[in-house]
């Protein structure tokens, strides 16, 4: 029996800057913020004034 291949969530995620990156990890719903590490979604942020 051969092993499964390893399947990873991806997502594209907008920056602050307006810059749209693709990332890895639970995908969030439209307009939700989130910590994003070395192309991966950390968790959701909060979100707050700028």
């Amino acid at each position: 029996m051969s092993p499964l291949p390893l399947i990873t969530a991806m997502a594209q995620a907008e920056l602050r800057d307006g810059s749209v990156i693709t990332v890895n990890g639970e995908s969030l719903g439209v307009g939700q913020k989130a910590f994003i590490q070395d192309e991966e979604i950390k968790g959701t942020a909060p979100s707050l004034a700028q």
